[in-house]
């Protein structure tokens, strides 16, 4: 009962009022704020899923970057052909995932040259090899419309833009089997888990 005396004595005071208002609205916000941001994951998620089931749909091979489980998948329909662990994942800007899901294969590049004024170009006794060539080698980067970049030579490394980094030898997979125009799909974390309200 001592409690309730004292809490109905600080209640009185004119001072409550004045700092609990105050305090209830910042924790007002802060919910409103935390609830935007995850209808808005939820969103991504859902892109996500659509476009996978619409690629599935397809009979297209496709990739998914499933970011929880740190692997690229090369799928056709329901079938999984390759699992590739990403080794490194750079994302450009803050942390979070970003408003891209689905990412188009622009370009097979096979060779890196350095593109400052006074750099010697690395020359090949086959200049046409970038143009004729198709099988992958360790130093091939694959390119997407968003600027990400899937490599796995340290030459390629960027800073600058989205990229994944793999295992030489799942690079030259990826490389001589997608097309261009090939999509990839990134799975935002916990695309695989019931969101917190959702009803069972």
């Amino acid at each position: 009962m001592a409690h309730i005396y004292l809490l109905g004595v600080g209640l009185d005071r004119p001072a409550f009022g004045s700092w609990i208002l105050p305090l209830l609205l910042v924790i007002h916000m802060a919910s409103s704020a935390l609830a935007s941001d995850q209808v808005q994951h939820q969103q991504r998620i859902n892109t996500a899923l659509r476009s996978v089931l619409k690629l599935v749909d397809s009979g297209e091979s496709f990739l998914t970057y499933d970011r929880a489980a740190g692997e690229l998948r090369l799928q056709q329909q329901d079938a999984l052909l390759r699992v590739s662990p990403v080794l490194e994942e750079f994302r450009a800007g803050p942390g979070k995932d970003g408003p891209v899901v689905e990412h188009q294969l622009t370009l097979h590049l096979r060779r890196y040259r350095r593109v400052h004024a006074y750099a010697s170009m690395l020359s090949s006794p086959f200049d046409w090899e970038q143009y004729l060539a198709t099988d992958g080698k360790e130093t091939c980067m694959l390119y997407f419309s968003s600027g990400l970049v899937v490599y796995s030579s340290a030459e390629w490394g960027s800073q600058h833009s989205p990229s994944l980094r793999l295992a030489a030898a799942d690079l030259r997979a990826l490389y001589n089997t997608l097309s261009e125009g090939a999509r990839l799909v990134v799975l935002p974390s916990g695309w695989d888990k019931l969101a917190p309200a959702h009803g069972r």
